[in-house]
């Protein structure tokens, strides 16, 4: 007979899960809305783009806040907190009448959403130790699903009439039901119990080995034509000509690439981690990049995001997968080289193509110079599963 699942447990998965969701919403905003904001603010593509990267940049600000609050508070307490702090930042977005008081609550945002993001994936391993792998895969997927309805939320929204900030009110709303909610219904966690001197054992020997290195380089190409695509590729099809509805669509549609990449991992994961399967789907990718930036019209929008979705939206876990199987004891360095890789991508992907559209005249001739990062992350993915074969 099986074991029913503890009430706590059940509590926590769905508080966990409603809130993954609603952050996947939050963390592909940007790119959904970027060309309304710069039409707001009159930003050049190089202000715009020193806004995403300042964006992204507060990840490694959230990571560390998370950290310390965890060795100090609830697990609990910060979750609910977190959400509080965003109902309020969304707020305050919806009324900034200028730019150098939107960024402030923007970057907040950015903060909490890596300060939950984190929290929810320790309340999640800690309270089902014996499914913490199948568990985070999960979140993963919910993650996803939620970042696709940032595009077409948006897009509902301009169909309505509403304007663009509107979504920001609605998010505001969402998210104080959501604190209401995790204070009610999220079980009291127990204080954290471990010490920073087991923490900074844990970290210690960052990119020593050369399979960081190689990992590192991963990351850091995966975090530029990822963030590319999450921040530049609404503005790239409407230089491309194409109408705001394709434009958001085409960004759903990637999105949707990403998600059925990542439940195909919750299922065939240990498949997915062999070097050859892994490089078909950046072959995938690559292939998807070169018919998006040279096909013709609409279908090669639709084809071509679809590909980029489905090659990378599994390497991040696949090639973590990989990194903590050839060297377990380190599992906390790789993930968070893998991560840093990751930030360090998005500041190229956000600051360097905002300012190469500037030089070039638009976001539609910056945008093709992606290509050659899809190539560097196939090598480097290459050579980083070489050195980790066994």
């Amino acid at each position: 007979m099986r074991k029913k699942m503890p009430r706590s447990q059940y509590l926590i998965m769905l508080s966990v899960a409603c809130a993954f969701c609603l952050w996947g919403a939050v963390g592909v905003l940007t790119g959904a809305l970027l060309p309304d904001i710069r039409n707001t603010f009159s930003l050049s593509a190089t202000q715009a783009g020193l806004l995403i990267g300042v964006w992204s940049g507060s990840f490694v600000v959230g990571s560390w806040l998370s950290a310390r609050c965890a060795q100090i508070f609830r697990l609990n307490t910060i979750f609910v907190v977190a959400s509080s702090v965003t109902f309020v930042a969304f707020a305050a977005l919806f009324v900034m009448p200028s730019i150098l008081l939107f960024s402030p609550a923007f970057v907040l945002i950015g903060i909490m959403m890596v300060v939950s993001v984190t929290i929810g994936n320790s309340l999640i391993g800690e309270s089902f130790p014996k499914r913490r792998t199948a568990m985070l895969r999960v979140l993963d997927v919910l993650f996803t699903l939620g970042s696709i309805c940032a595009p077409l939320g948006v897009l509902a929204l301009s169909l309505g009439g509403f304007e663009w900030r509107t979504y920001y009110l609605v998010l505001s709303g969402v998210f104080a039901l959501l604190a209401v909610g995790l204070t009610i219904f999220l079980p009291r966690m127990p204080l954290a119990k471990k010490s920073q001197e087991d923490a900074k054992a844990e970290t210690s020997g960052f990119l020593k080995d050369p399979y960081l290195v190689l990992l590192g380089m991963t990351g850091l190409f995966l975090g530029t034509v990822e963030w590319a695509q999450n921040s530049w590729i609404v503005s790239f099809a409407l230089a491309e000509n194409e109408t705001y509805v394709t434009a958001q669509l085409a960004f759903a549609i990637y999105l949707s690439g990403m998600l059925v990449a990542r439940i195909l991992t919750v299922f065939i994961a240990e498949r997915l981690q062999i070097g050859r399967a892994s490089l078909h789907l950046l072959s995938l990718a690559l292939l998807g990049n070169v018919i998006l930036i040279y096909g013709p019209g609409i279908w090669s929008m639709i084809t071509g995001n679809f590909l980029i979705g489905f090659g990378i939206g599994a390497i991040f876990p696949i090639a973590l997968g990989r990194a903590m199987d050839f060297a377990p004891g380190k599992a906390a360095v790789a993930s968070a080289t893998l991560l840093m890789g990751v930030i360090a991508g998005s500041q190229i992907a956000a600051v360097f193509l905002g300012w190469l559209a500037d030089q070039l005249g638009g976001v539609g001739m910056a945008f093709k110079m992606t290509t050659p990062f899809f190539i560097l992350l196939l090598i480097s993915f290459a050579l980083f599963t070489r050195k980790t074969a066994r």
